[in-house]
């Protein structure tokens, strides 16, 4: 049945169901939704739901309107008004109904007219209009993001893939297709640039268009390293009949060695793969540490090849077996090709003596330049157990022969002597190394030796204190109880930063107030790549870190030169609601954590390491089995490693066990790193006078490197802890005497 309604007019605007449109000469409905609706929210409904009993017993219909207008509370004003219409058109209304509608509405007119024109909150279309994509219902999104694109030009681009992406929804892919292309013509430059073109093949491909291939290929050409898009064009040239075409985009998928690779191996013949084309993949392989794929690989190619390439796959094969620590195995592969060098190395790391020894002596008559690496390694061996002067030996042999390994000789030289207890001669050769190399670990070692041989070593300590983010710095507070009286505080500086004068800021905090994140880091991914000025930077970097993109901000801070202003964005503190109270728990320090999550992971919670280590503070999926035999977390599966929470509890506890057994900061962290038995046999071989002699002789240079950046991680974070407080800030971070 029509509505009776069909019109009001009082001479100055009109109310027509059938064309939906309002008019005081100055807009339409339309245009005003936003303003309409807020009067709605807060001056009309409320009124009308405090007489909602009254109107229930009074009129039917008058209380349905109010139910319409209820569920238009949460919809944009199209949507209210739909609600509103439909129940017009569905009720005959009593004069009181009737009455009541007409008053809300000749009251609505007289506000409107009166605000004028207003402002239109093309934002709350913005996000009307991706919720209502979200929730699959497209129709009422493209009426939404319509009037976005209208009245929000800040986040255009984003407007037009989204309405692109509701007419997909839709069907209508020839509508899609034009937006897509119009929001590409329009903004060349948008970070949703991929996405788009991504978009605009899968719109061409549901439409059927002639030029889908063309569009592929212009995509790959700006996007090479898509692999899922060059595996769909794989499939459409072979679909189009370009056999030999699609199968040379199919190998090089698999060449590639990436997550496709060995779908597209399926593509492929067996004639198709060549032997040159496994040793590539393999060497693929090597780059992303897959060592054991490397292998069987390059085992393959053995079998395939007719010779020509013997002594290249060999060789592979070799390196393969060595990163897997298969080093008896990768010896005899070495042996093969006569690489006397790598299997030296490998004899040497397998625990080989006899070997070695052999191999060594065949280098050194061969006049192999790499010989001194090897020999300065069998020093190191013989500093360690206790043999000082054949240490030397070995190292002036070293220095003499082999220049490009002389820095290292003449360090190994002065070690010992330190070591030694020779103090006066080790602080000449550190003095000579300090002057040539300009390494701060040479200054800090020539004061030791000053100041063990019972000199004054304040000048060359002045020198190391004002140097930065040193571990030598570290150090020098840590073993004299230094104080530090200019603590930084735990709050980034931003007296050099201008937001209103940043250009990119803006469409960056619209998308964080959306909730947008993922865009929001996508923007600024996009924006650290058109950085201009160092406000900039720092106004990037104080994002990610809002965000908890903490593994970026502490790169692009990084790259900044040191300086005390930008100390908080190199050191956040971060996932601090689970550190402290799980650190509490274990009665650790929670800067401790923080240091070992910083160097491990910074920060990042799905980090995987090459030898499969997982999450925040990198644990091996065997030990976290071990360690929550005690916890009872429930971890069975790798993948529950990522999870923040768990990982740092599993790695807290496990830092606590190993100050049960070491009681030492630094053995507890190279313990961590390198494991339990290993420290033990240093620990007990190496009978150190101090802590920094632990560190300096640490054999694995992985562990070394480790130990001293998480010590000079802890340093920072104990000057951000000791902040607020007045006067000289000690910093006792490790004991100087085991």
């Amino acid at each position: 049945m029509d509505s009776p309604i069909k019109s009001w007019n009082d001479g100055g605007g009109s109310w027509n169901d059938g064309g939906g449109s309002w008019n005081d000469g100055g807009g339409s409905w339309n245009d005003r939704g936003d303003w309409a609706m807020t009067q709605i929210r807060k001056q009309f409904i409320p009124v009308l739901l405090a007489q909602g009993s009254s109107l229930n017993h009074k009129s039917k219909s008058g209380f349905g309107i109010i139910e319409s207008l209820k569920k238009g509370l949460f919809l944009s004003i199209i949507d209210a008004r739909e609600y509103i219409m439909k129940h017009l058109r569905k009720n005959n209304f009593r004069p009181f109904g009737l009455k009541i509608i007409l008053s809300v509405f000749i009251l609505f007119f007289l506000l409107f007219v009166n605000t004028g024109n207003g402002d239109i909150d093309g934002k709350e279309y913005f996000r009307q209009g991706r919720n209502d994509l979200e929730a699959l219902r497209y129709k009422e999104a493209a009426s939404s993001l319509s009037l976005a694109q209208k009245e929000f030009p800040l986040l255009e681009d984003y407007t037009l893939y989204y309405l692109a992406e509701a007419y997909h929804g839709l069907e209508d892919h020839q509508k899609s297709l034009e937006i897509i292309q119009s929001l590409l013509a329009g903004y060349p430059e948008t970070p949703l640039r991929k996405k788009a073109r991504v978009a605009e093949i899968r719109e061409k491909k549901d439409a059927g268009s002639a030029d889908l291939l063309q569009s592929y290929e212009a995509y790959l050409k700006e996007y090479q390293e898509d692999e899922e898009m060059f595996f769909l064009y794989g499939k459409l040239l072979r679909e189009t009949g370009n056999t030999a075409k699609a199968s040379a985009v199919f190998k090089k998928i698999y060449v590639d060695a990436g997550k496709l690779s060995h779908a597209a191996l399926a593509e492929l013949k067996p004639e198709d793969i060549k032997t040159k084309d496994i040793i590539e993949r393999a060497a693929n392989l090597f780059r992303g540490y897959n060592f054991t794929e490397a292998e069987q690989d390059l085992r393959q190619a053995l079998e395939k090849d007719n010779g020509t390439l013997r002594t290249e796959i060999l060789k592979s094969l070799g390196l393969s077996l060595f990163r897997q620590k298969k080093y008896q195995e990768a010896a005899k592969v070495f042996g093969r090709v006569d690489d006397l060098y790598y299997q030296a190395r490998s004899f040497y790391r397998a625990g080989d003596k006899k070997a070695f020894d052999a191999t060594l002596s065949e280098l050194i008559a061969r006049d192999d330049k790499r010989t001194g690496y090897l020999l300065n390694a069998v020093a190191g061996d013989k500093r360690r157990e206790k043999d000082f002067a054949g240490a030397i030996k070995l190292y002036n042999e070293t220095l003499k022969n082999y220049p490009s390994d002389a820095e290292d000789a003449l360090w190994g030289i002065g070690w010992s002597q330190y070591l030694d207890g020779a103090y006066a001669k080790s602080a000449v050769t550190f003095s000579q190394l300090y002057k040539k190399y300009d390494d701060l670990k040479y200054l800090y070692w020539q004061a030791r030796s000053l100041e063990a041989g019972g000199k004054d070593a304040s000048e060359l300590y002045g020198k190391l204190t004002p140097a930065g983010n040193s571990f030598y710095t570290v150090m020098t507070y840590a073993m004299h109880k230094r104080p530090f009286s200019k603590p930084v505080s735990a709050d980034p500086a931003f007296n050099d930063i201008s937001r209103d004068k940043i250009k990119k800021s803006e469409r960056i905090e619209v998308l964080i107030s959306l909730d947008m994140q993922k865009e929001a880091i996508m923007e600024l991914s996009f924006a650290s790549g058109k950085i201009n000025t160092p406000s900039e930077l720092l106004y990037i970097i104080s994002k990610y870190q809002e965000l908890g993109e903490y593994k970026r901000a502490i790169s692009l801070a990084s790259q900044m030169p040191w300086s005390e202003k930008i100390h908080a964005f190199q050191y956040p503190i971060a996932f601090w609601d689970s550190v402290e109270p799980t650190a509490k728990k274990f009665n650790i320090d929670p800067l401790v954590v923080l240091s070992v999550m910083r160097e491990e992971s910074r920060f990042d919670v799905n980090a995987k390491s090459a030898a499969g280590a997982y999450g925040l503070m990198q644990l091996m999926p065997q030990t976290a089995y071990r360690l929550d035999q005690s916890l009872k977390l429930g971890i069975n599966r790798p993948s529950q490693l990522t999870v923040a929470r768990d990982n740092i509890q599993l790695g807290s506890f496990y830092l606590r066990s190993l100050f049960n057994e070491f009681h030492s900061l630094p053995h507890v962290l190279a313990a961590y790193n390198a494991g339990e038995s290993a420290v033990r046999t240093w620990q007990d071989r190496g009978k150190y006078k101090s802590v920094d002699e632990f560190i300096e002789d640490i054999p694995y240079a992985e562990t070394r490197n480790y130990v001293k950046k998480v010590l000079t991680s802890y340093f920072q974070y104990k000057k951000l802890s000791s902040a607020d407080k007045e006067g000289a800030v000690f910093l006792d971070i490790i004991p100087g005497e085991l």
